[in-house]
């Protein structure tokens, strides 16, 4: 058993404890059942074991891993209480899984009847749990199958088994066996202990484990409502890896049936979550966190973030699993249609044109709680074609408008989260348009105020710049072709091919939309700087862009003159891409 060392603390605090109290204490650990995975990598357990044996060789008294957030769930008078981790499962399983390869090293070592104890008291509980398996530490399900493999390794070594009979031992109930970071890391442990043993025999492993459960120092955080473990851990872990709303949200339509039932938990899982949760999931990014907070407004439109979840359990009350997953889907191929694309929403060619546009002007998230109920009453019928339709051309102008004259999204969630019911069921572009303009501190802007930017101002990096072109260069009822590059005519540093500019007069021209020209490929920096009459014969043969072939026919010289003409004639066409708002 451990060597007798006193409580060695760094802090006064009656919450600072060590593992000898946590895994030898009077609870279950259980991590969610759907909980992301154990992933400690090689040089976490490598850098682990550098703290061990600083403690064995007495250059620290005590080493500080951090903090542990749990949640006590409702157990029975007679069981064992089950703590919930919500942080700290990636410490609690590597500290396990360091004690089972130490059991493993005194087997070996000839010392099975300490092992046998070291099992009894750290690795299983004999109190009754109200759960099928009575492991101390009960990982998520994608993990279980593996910790399984680990706990058979133990009891069937002929140096144990004999010391372990009558010992009570249930395994976990998903056996899956996935070769992740628990085997693997499992192995290393025991790599551990063996080159340690070879040195010191028992007395070296002894002094490993003792350090490991008397001399690691972790604060145990104990919380009463499990939404406030987020941002208890977003400020102790400078917001390293938080979790999220996604995952307080999975774990919550999981945990019933997963104590109760792992079976049908996981059935539920690949016929129902997979499908709903696979769908947020691109090539480069995953949309899944990004989805909750739209939606926790749809259904309450003051809420904070931190008020989502919440918010929702109340709402699903006594809901199955299965049911709270169809109501999470009901609004699922409306945001999709609006972050990633594509037609989920099965609507008319009109209206995915129109949802494609603000996708492409990079839509600000405040207008997704709006835009995702808008797609869902046009989808069901609510709302027909046309005044939707509308309704969404509304929206492209007053975005982009804003966007051209530079003003900043502060606002816009004021003016998005309320707007369906502002609209109070009378769903026109006219009532839209009227409901944005009462916001008084969210300015519309006027033909003036677009005017005045399309002419003067520095547009040159603007993200609403490749919207701007592949629009005026649409073939109506298409989808336009992407912008690979934005072209300054005029260079950004041009050489003494371009004199017919000064100083002053490249200054203020530039950045400016007129000197800006769509590529459907991105050209070399040697092109970049060329003299315009070699960048005039590169832009007639620009295959995707008529304006940029446009500047090559039109313009045979480009001085201050051309692109003066040239911001006349986009300021026009701007004005009528995007009109002023009705209402």
């Amino acid at each position: 058993m451990p060597l007798v060392l006193r409580q060695l603390k760094l802090t006064s605090s009656t919450d600072e404890t060590n593992f000898e109290a946590i895994l030898g204490g009077g609870s279950v650990l259980s991590i969610p059942f759907f909980q992301r995975p154990y992933k400690w990598q090689t040089a976490r357990c490598y850098q682990l074991e550098l703290d061990i044996l600083r403690l064995v060789e007495g250059e620290d008294d005590v080493h500080f891993v951090g903090a542990i957030i749990m949640h006590q769930l409702p157990s029975g008078p007679a069981e064992l209480a089950v703590d919930e981790i919500i942080d700290g499962q990636q410490r609690l399983t590597t500290v396990y899984l360091y004690l089972c390869a130490a059991i493993h090293a005194l087997a070996l070592a000839g010392e099975a009847e300490e092992a046998a104890q070291l099992f009894r008291r750290y690795i299983v509980t004999n109190v009754p749990t109200g759960r099928r398996s009575n492991l101390r530490l009960q990982p998520s399900g994608e993990d279980q199958g593996d910790l399984n493999v680990v706990i058979r390794e133990l009891t069937t070594m002929r140096q144990l088994e004999p010391a372990l009979v009558g010992t009570h031992i249930n395994l976990l109930p998903s056996d899956e066996r996935k070769h992740g970071r628990v085997e693997t890391n499992y192995k290393r442990a025991k790599r551990f202990y063996r080159l340690q043993s070879a040195e010191g025999g028992s007395d070296r492993i002894r002094e490993i484990y003792t350090a490991l459960l008397q001399q690691l120092s972790v604060v145990v955080i104990d919380v009463n409502d499990p939404t406030n473990g987020p941002k208890i851990f977003d400020s102790l872990n400078s917001r390293q890896e938080p979790m999220t709303i996604g995952d307080l949200v999975r774990n919550d339509v999981f945990l019933r049936v997963a104590l109760e039932d792992p079976e049908q938990a996981i059935e539920i899982d690949r016929e129902a979550w997979q499908p709903f949760y696979s769908a947020f999931k691109t090539d480069s990014k995953d949309y899944f966190d990004a989805y909750f907070f739209p939606f926790g407004l749809i259904h309450e439109p003051n809420l904070r973030k931190s008020e989502v979840y919440p918010t929702l359990k109340r709402e699903w009350g006594r809901m199955s699993p299965v049911e709270v997953i169809d109501s999470l889907a009901v609004f699922q191929p409306d945001f999709l249609d609006l972050v990633i694309g594509g037609n989920r929403s099965e609507h008319a060619p009109s209206t995915v044109l129109r949802l494609d546009r603000l996708r492409r002007a990079n839509l600000p998230a405040s207008a997704l709680p709006f835009l995702m109920q808008l797609s869902h009453a046009m989808r069901t019928g609510a709302v027909g074609v046309g005044p939707g339709d509308g309704i969404l051309d509304v929206i492209d102008a007053f975005l982009t408008r804003r966007a051209i004259c530079g003003f900043e999204p502060t606002g816009l969630h004021a003016v998005f989260k309320r707007l369906w019911l502002d609209c109070d069921n009378w769903y026109t572009p006219q009532r839209v348009a009227a409901e944005i303009k009462k916001h008084k501190t969210v300015s519309w802007p006027t033909d003036a105020e677009v005017s005045a930017a399309v002419l003067q101002r520095h547009l040159a990096g603007a993200t609403i710049v490749p919207y701007l072109f592949q629009e005026l260069d649409a073939v109506e009822g298409a989808l336009p072709s992407p912008v690979m590059y934005v072209e300054r005519v005029l260079p950004e540093k041009p050489d003494d091919a371009w004199t017919q500019f000064t100083d002053e007069e490249v200054a203020n021209t530039r950045d400016l939309l007129a000197n800006l020209v769509p590529l459907s490929e991105s050209p070399s920096q040697r092109a970049l700087r060329e003299p315009y009459d070699e960048k005039r014969r590169r832009f007639a043969e620009e295959p995707a862009f008529g304006s940029t072939r446009s500047v090559a026919a039109e313009y045979a010289r480009w001085d201050i003159e051309a692109v003066s003409s040239r911001a006349r004639r986009l300021q026009e066409l701007v004005l009528e891409r995007w009109p002023d708002g009705m209402g």
